[in-house]
């Protein structure tokens, strides 16, 4: 509930952000009891074992004055006691009908406000639940946090017209650049505009939009850049939904909203020429001999390198096969000559690497399948590195899986080398690998 005699909202403000005064701040602590108690009143219902806490776990510090405008009792977060949070969500108390020297660990939950008491004892209000949901998530180690956006709101492809159900931080930063979204001041909990636009009423330059349309698109983008601060604080994925759609976000194959997870293939790329002395270093010092289908003069759109300070650290290769071999489809792909350096082992570059390799070949096989929903078979044929694909999702196969080009060519005599395949349904089955594996 908000009342303009409780807060003041003046247009020189260019920050979208709201000076609490002292009638506005009374206002939100009687708010934030009575909310309190709703919440737990409705779990209570539901679950009568079911423990709330809450508490002063965060510090809060006054934004002061900014563009000689003084924002009285509207802080940011300073810290939360985050180890006492987290001792709060995996508390020991006793059930019922046990013995007194018996306990368990039970979940509670934790009611945070959006209010923080400072080292001196004032209380300021913390204007934004989205920044302090970020906040929080990173201090805590979250594994995911969820936005819930304005219904209709979703990113859809400008091209295709589909939704966009997986974004990248790099990706999501430069949508917000693109929209003039200031995040110079995300720390402080708030957001701009390169022009500085109260509001978002002008910071989305569609005139033919309405303002309400507007104001949801700059809610929207606002979610995402608190997204990318969360991702940054070190939340692992971040999830911006619709109202009443968390089950089927996290539940189904593909979703409802867009998922955001951190920029894990940087510095990966497709090779260039001046790539390939580095390439065949990698190549010689794992195999000893290259063969002639792996020299990379020979085949270098195929290979792909992870470079850093110019450096290759790391190769693959990627090979394509269609259904009969045909040449202007694919369903099937070889990853081969995964290589990295023995400087840069055991850091997570393999495995970022193979993501990297696996999701190229999702990409490339929806292409050459124009408009069909294809499910791509990766292979690999190895004869030292079995338990390390084994454990990334891959199972062992026959050589009759192999496509028929790719069978005639294989070795029986000298390497005999073992084969594995994964199937591969969508970009969102990897998503749910890196998460598993922690590489983000």
């Amino acid at each position: 509930r908000n009342s303009n005699a409780l807060y003041t909202n003046d247009k020189n403000q260019q920050k979208n952000l709201i000076v609490t005064n002292s009638a506005r701040l009374q206002q939100l602590q009687e708010e934030a009891g009575q909310l309190r108690m709703e919440i737990e009143r409705h779990l209570t219902r539901a679950n009568k074992d079911i423990r709330v806490v809450s508490g002063n776990f965060i510090s809060a510090q006054p934004l002061g004055i900014l563009d000689g405008v003084d924002y009285q009792y509207s802080g940011f977060v300073r810290r939360l006691d985050a180890e006492t949070v987290k001792a709060m969500l995996t508390m020991q108390q006793q059930n019922k009908g046990e013995s007194n020297n018996s306990s368990s660990t039970t979940s509670s939950i934790v009611i945070l406000s959006p209010l923080g008491i400072s080292p001196s004892g004032e209380v300021y209000s913390i204007p934004s639940s989205e920044y302090m949901a970020a906040y929080v998530g990173g201090a805590l180690g979250a594994s995911k946090v969820m936005y819930i956006s304005d219904e209709g709101m979703e990113l859809q492809h400008k091209v295709h017209g589909t939704k966009i159900h997986h974004l990248r931080t790099r990706e999501g930063s430069q949508l917000l650049e693109q929209y003039g979204i200031d995040t110079t001041d995300v720390a402080r909990g708030f957001l701009g505009s390169s022009d500085e636009i109260d509001n978002g009423d002008k910071c989305i330059d569609d005139r033919d939009a309405s303002r309400q349309q507007q104001q949801q698109t700059y809610r929207f983008l606002s979610n995402l850049a608190w997204s990318i601060y969360a991702m940054e604080r070190g939340v692992k994925r971040v999830h911006l939904i619709s109202p009443g759609s968390v089950l089927q976000e996290l539940y189904t194959t593909d979703g409802e909203g867009t998922m955001i997870s951190a920029d894990l293939y940087d510095g990966i790329r497709p090779a260039t020429i001046k790539d390939i002395p580095g390439i065949q270093q990698l190549l010689t010092s794992s195999k000893g001999m290259i063969r002639d289908d792996h020299f990379p003069q020979n085949n270098l759109e195929e290979y792909h390198v992870y470079t850093r300070d110019d450096l290759v650290i790391a190769t693959g290769q990627v090979k394509f096969f269609g259904d009969n071999d045909k040449s202007r489809s694919s369903d099937a792909a070889e990853i081969s000559s995964l290589v990295v350096h023995p400087a840069y082992r055991h850091e997570g570059r393999g495995y970022s690497m193979l993501g990297y390799l696996e999701r190229f070949c999702i990409q490339q096989a929806a292409i050459m399948n124009a408009n069909t929903t294809s499910i791509t078979t990766i292979f690999i044929l190895s004869t030292q590195t079995m338990d390390w694909f084994l454990e990334r999702g891959f199972r062992e196969a026959t050589v009759d899986c192999l496509p028929p080009s790719r069978r005639g060519s294989y070795n029986t005599s000298t390497r005999n080398s073992k084969v594995y395949t994964k199937q591969i349904t969508n970009v969102r089955d990897l998503d749910a690998a890196e998460l598993f594996w922690g590489y983000c």
